[in-house]
């Protein structure tokens, strides 16, 4: 009985019939998960770039006049929504404008601020109108200046590999002077 199952060991050792399909199999594995992992990096990279155009051309937008209403507001968010297509920032991510003013120099608060294209309830990381607003601190306004905060918060999903990466945030910011006047009035 030994000697049997030591010539079936000692065969089975020796066979050599369906090692490259074991190898085909293991390392296309990895060539799978590679490619994917290739597709969602570009994925990542391309909502980025989007988020990135959309947060610079609504500041754009806004600051190209002394004044700006409800309307025009809603207009530019919807520019913004165009620039990134074909993905919607839906319940998962939120634009959100903010207008600051300097009372004294080096004192900046936020007069308006709007919430557009996306719908999530994000705060915004430069506070809440009336209150004091968070700037880098490279950025300084004297009395009287103002400065436009557009700002896109974004839950990141991947698609394929949710279980291994989780999900993550992304954030962008722009900051913008008025070009045509020191304010930006919003009208109803």
């Amino acid at each position: 009985m030994i000697a049997r199952l030591n010539r079936l060991l000692f065969r089975f050792g020796r066979a050599r019939r369906g090692a490259i399909s074991v190898e085909f199999a293991l390392l296309s594995i990895v060539a799978v998960t590679i490619l994917f992992s290739g597709f969602e990096f570009g994925r990542y990279v391309l909502l980025s770039t989007k988020f990135d155009r959309a947060v610079t051309s609504i500041g754009d937008m806004v600051t190209q006049s002394a004044q700006v209403t409800g309307t025009d507001i809603s207009e530019i968010f919807n520019a913004g929504q165009q620039i990134v297509q074909p993905y919607d920032l839906g319940s998962a991510g939120v634009v959100i404008v903010s207008h600051v003013t300097a009372k004294n120099k080096d004192d900046p608060y936020i007069t308006w601020q709007a919430k557009g294209v996306g719908s999530a309830t994000d705060a915004s990381p430069t506070g809440a109108k009336g209150g004091k607003a968070k700037l880098p601190s490279y950025m300084t306004l004297d009395a009287g200046e103002s400065v436009v905060v557009v700002e896109l918060t974004y839950k990141y999903t991947p698609m394929l590999f949710d279980l291994l990466a989780g999900s993550s945030d992304i954030y962008r910011v722009s900051y913008h002077r008025p070009r045509k006047s020191d304010t930006i009035e919003l009208l109803p």
